[in-house]
């Protein structure tokens, strides 16, 4: 196909409409676009929820993609133990109507499902706490000393 016989306007309009197609499946793929889910966790109780025990590094509010759905994460540094983080969010969350289950799979966090500390549900949402040892990659950058553990509290739908 040679392109060099087209019209100018041709090339153009053609360019643009691929331009658009990728730039909507990108949009799409990389769940920038809303289906409603993150505005519903928005929502949800405890979505700002913060643990007065640690330094915040890094949060992140992401849209549904595929199967993983929306999320908000909060990263900690902390020298709190597991049993003062649990108690802490024990009596926070019991009051925003979550309760502790049984831990159900995390397509986000596959890698640290061994060092969860505890899983609690409220209707929709799942709220996850996972307890990691340094050194911890936290917002792209690498956390070696500071803290004793980087907390990560999840809370997805």
């Amino acid at each position: 196909m040679n392109l060099t016989n087209w019209p100018p306007a041709a090339v153009f309009v053609i360019g643009g409409i691929t331009i658009l197609i990728i730039g909507a499946l990108l949009y799409y793929r990389f769940g920038i676009a809303d289906d409603g889910r993150l505005r519903q966790l928005q929502q949800a109780p405890g979505i700002n929820l913060t643990y007065p025990d640690g330094k915040l590094l890094d949060t992140q509010t992401v849209g549904s993609a595929d199967t993983i759905g929306a999320y908000r994460l909060y990263a900690y540094g902390t020298d709190a133990s597991a049993d003062q983080i649990l108690a802490y969010f024990d009596a926070q969350l019991g009051q925003l109507g979550y309760a502790p289950v049984a831990p159900t799979p995390d397509f986000v966090f596959t890698t640290q499902q061994d060092r969860l500390l505890r899983q609690y549900q409220n209707n929709g949402f799942a709220y996850r706490l996972y307890l990691a040892p340094l050194p911890q990659r936290v917002g792209g950058n690498m956390v070696n000393s500071g803290y004793a553990n980087i907390l990560y509290a999840k809370l997805n739908d």
